[in-house]
């Protein structure tokens, strides 16, 4: 047993490379599987395992997401232009604990699947968009030995105090993000890439231009280069 339940997809019968994807805030498995399929055309060696959320966003069970942030800011002003970083970072510093507890389960979570498919860390790459992002850095860096690499779209580095103090593995982590995203704002980018610079972590941040917040084919196109 799990404490998530989870999709798969895969073009192959074996494949040589697995990417655990997680999904954002009040997302449902089929506003992601364009995503997926995105990825599975530009290669034919890879799984992808799409855990999902336990928090339910919907009535009809099928949104989810991996905690509630409504309770932490409840007059959406993360979601505001006119906010500056330093109080988005205020924000999404109280959400150090949730974070920490369900990346340790998201790591639980990732063990048991090597187990089930029988593959390791050295096939193994992270990809989050929006919450699911900012779950994957930390999913990545708190793991007990490092996965090949984490790509975060549209997210942010949460709660970086304590981040800061329970780091145990430094795989590479790359940051995309569009410049219109007007959800988790482009201004997170340079905050989410100097936080991981100061920590020592080899990152790399990619800009897009016209890209609102969403993952488009030129991200999964840019994650299928990197997953060798």
């Amino acid at each position: 047993m799990t404490d998530f339940s989870y999709q798969y997809y895969s073009n192959c019968d074996k494949p040589k490379k697995w990417l655990f994807f997680l999904h954002g805030y009040n997302n449902s498995q089929e506003e992601m599987e364009h995503i997926y399929n995105n990825l599975l055309a530009k290669t034919n060696q890879l799984g992808i395992i799409a855990p999902i959320g336990s928090q339910v966003a919907s009535a009809d069970n099928k949104r989810h997401s991996w905690w509630k942030i409504s309770g932490f800011d409840t007059e959406g002003k993360r979601l505001r232009p006119e906010t500056s970083i330093e109080e988005i970072v205020l924000i999404y510093n109280q959400i150090g604990q949730i974070s920490l507890e369900t990346a340790d389960k998201m790591n639980a979570f990732i063990d048991k699947m090597q187990q089930i498919y029988n593959f390791d860390n050295n096939q193994t790459y992270i990809a989050g968009f929006s919450q699911g992002a900012m779950l994957g850095i930390w999913t990545a860096l708190t793991r007990k030995s490092p996965i090949q690499a984490c790509f975060s779209c549209s997210g942010l580095v949460v709660a970086d105090n304590l981040l800061a103090k329970k780091i145990v593995s430094k795989p590479k982590i790359y940051l995309m993000h569009g410049k219109q995203d007007k959800q988790v704002m482009y201004k997170c980018l340079e905050y989410s890439f100097n936080t991981l610079k100061n920590l020592e972590v080899d990152t790399e941040a990619i800009s897009f231009e016209n890209l609102t917040h969403e993952v488009n084919i030129k991200e999964t196109e840019f994650m299928v280069s990197k997953i060798k």
